[in-house]
């Protein structure tokens, strides 16, 4: 299939009834998408382009969303959210009220921003790692954008979920509970990155694993490429939550939901001002680049409680739970 005769559904995340919006634009959600969207390749040139080290306000106003955006946008989450809107209230349909109503349209668009908001702190602490192929070994991609790479073909490459960039790069988002998720340098403040240079063979394997995760469909820049793949392709791909991939569970990440908000202020201070003020939540900051949509339930005492740190010259963030849970 062609480019041109792929199509898409348009008004997918637009908001039909102005009431359930309170009063936003219909199209709100469309905006938090362009509004990384519009600098999105020029962003994931630098990933690739980076030594060691990204520019960590790049990273945390593009890359992270652009990653984040992947598990909320396509309709993979409609399936998982009502499959927890089921196990909630039972299954959907005319005759329950409560599930019928939970699943509409316009309440799943509005999950997808908290779920959207609440994945950025899992995202944060993964390690980051660009894997770079051979020409002659391109990358395949598919419906969702994404897969997970479990095992480890060769122990000098990193595993975790595996995006695809461009034809011959690829991120490996790998999961943490704790990390350096920042530091500082003469140049400001700057992110880690890890590059590899993937050896011949590898691909092919991990092609296989990214038509097994699709849902519809593989994309690749040739029929022959697509051909050898698709028949790693399932009639039915389970839908996988995020947490199951390792990126915290739904109780952690309620409680370190504004984690990203305290970094995105703290990375505009200097290390002096941050050991003198803390990671307070600067709304100024925070509004005059991209950012997702501002919820903000009461703040509990845990929440208040920052999972942030500073030792001088690195901001690190911890997602492990006061229980022990991550």
């Amino acid at each position: 299939m062609r480019a041109s005769e792929v199509g898409c559904e348009k008004e997918f995340y637009s908001f039909k009834d102005n009431r359930f919006s309170r009063g936003v634009p219909l199209d709100m959600i469309d905006q938090v998408w362009q509004a990384y969207e519009n600098r999105l390749n020029l962003c994931v040139n630098a990933l690739i382009s980076s030594t060691d080290e990204i520019d960590a306000r790049i990273w945390s106003r593009t890359l992270v969303p652009f990653v984040a955006g992947l598990f909320v946008r396509n309709p993979d989450f409609d399936v998982r959210y009502r499959t927890r809107i089921a196990e909630l209230f039972g299954h959907c349909d005319d005759t329950n009220d409560v599930a019928h109503s939970a699943s509409s349209p316009d309440q799943i668009n509005m999950a997808r921003m908290v779920e959207l908001h609440r994945l950025l702190s899992g995202i944060m602490t993964a390690d980051w790692d660009v894997l770079h192929f051979a020409p002659d070994e391109p990358i395949v991609t598919n419906d969702l954008g994404y897969a997970f790479q479990e095992d480890r073909l060769y122990d000098d490459l990193p595993g975790g979920v595996i995006i695809p960039l461009q034809r011959t790069e690829a991120l490996v988002v790998m999961p943490r509970c704790i990390n350096q998720i920042a530091h500082w340098t003469v140049g400001g403040w700057m992110r880690r990155v890890e590059h590899f240079e993937v050896p011949h063979g590898y691909m092919r394997e991990r092609n296989r694993a990214i038509a097994w995760a699709a849902r519809e469909f593989i994309i690749g820049t040739d029929a022959d490429e697509i051909e050898q793949y698709g028949e790693s392709l399932r009639e039915e791909s389970p839908s996988i939550e995020p947490a199951e991939l390792g990126l915290a569970t739904a109780w952690v990440t309620r409680r370190r939901e504004h984690e990203w908000h305290r970094l995105v202020s703290a990375l505009e201070r200097t290390p002096e001002e941050i050991l003198a003020d803390g990671f307070e939540i600067d709304f100024e900051s925070i509004v005059a680049d991209w950012h997702p949509t501002m919820i903000f339930p009461a703040i509990t005492n845990r929440q208040s409680q920052t999972a942030l740190a500073f030792d001088g010259r690195g901001i690190y963030l911890n997602l492990v739970d006061f229980e022990g849970r991550s």
